[in-house]
């Protein structure tokens, strides 16, 4: 049964026919389908979103969770209403799912750079190599570790803010202070350092990282915490202070100067 549309048709297809690609699905939160299913209304049901691929399977970019709330409400083997996509390679599905804007739930930033990165996209690809260049890792799940970041979101954005070569910088000066402390990954020591090396990138292209790193080791990740907490303004601008403050300390030549507020 099904609804003809111009690139896709609505179908009412049997679960076992549906399917999630790990490589751009997120993993299924128990609990939201739980409280979907609480809260069930035919009238108000999101239809998934699927792409028919060559195998006969039917792949959700959209809906994963309202699938898994119709099974456990109806059983695993009725029907479900789907909207029903052909022609679309794995790429264009990932797309899709990382566009995601609509009923259900919408895609984390970290679940969409994870898909990005999984379809090799250059610039998220370019994120992880630059990281694993200075020892770090990225790999977008968020099980803290030593020399892994977590808080990618944070990461792209600085990535993207101030180049490959000062991020590789960045993370290698971080990582010979606190020898990869997965504290001194935290989004607001990554927002402090990359504020530097973007509102002060001459300054600190005098510096090297040993003078850097000689400059702050040993200086407890959570005396940076207490200071920034004591100062007033931007959060990144907070932490920046705190970082210069202790590298300026007994400097006479190479000192940072932050820019006026």
């Amino acid at each position: 049964m099904s609804e003809r549309g111009n690139n896709f048709d609505y179908m009412y297809i049997e679960p076992k026919y549906l399917r999630a690609d790990p490589s751009y699905q997120r993993t299924i939160d128990h609990a939201r389908v739980d409280r979907i299913v609480k809260n069930f209304n035919v009238n108000l049901f999101n239809e998934p979103k699927v792409s028919k691929r060559d195998d006969g399977f039917y792949y959700i970019f959209d809906g994963d969770h309202s699938v898994a709330a119709h099974m456990m409400k109806f059983g695993k083997d009725a029907p479900i209403k789907c909207k029903v996509f052909y022609g679309l390679t794995p790429e264009q599905e990932m797309q899709l799912f990382v566009q995601q804007n609509g009923i259900s739930k919408i895609p984390t930033r970290i679940e969409k750079l994870r898909a990005l990165a999984n379809y090799n996209d250059p610039e998220v690809t370019d994120m992880v190599e630059s990281a694993r260049i200075a020892g770090v890792l990225i790999d977008f799940s968020q099980e803290p570790a030593a020399n892994k970041i977590i808080a990618v979101d944070t990461a792209y954005s600085i990535f993207r803010a101030i180049g490959k070569s000062n991020f590789i910088n960045m993370l290698c000066v971080i990582k010979s202070i606190w020898f990869g402390d997965a504290e001194s990954y935290k989004s607001v020591i990554l927002k402090g350092f990359a504020y530097l090396y973007r509102h002060c990138s001459e300054q600190m292209m005098m510096i090297s990282n040993k003078e850097m790193t000689n400059a702050l080791r040993g200086w407890p990740i959570s005396k940076i915490i207490e200071r920034a907490n004591q100062l007033q303004g931007n959060a990144d601008r907070r932490y920046a202070t705190a970082i210069v403050e202790r590298y300026n300390r007994n400097k006479r030549t190479k000192r940072i100067k932050l820019p006026e507020r």
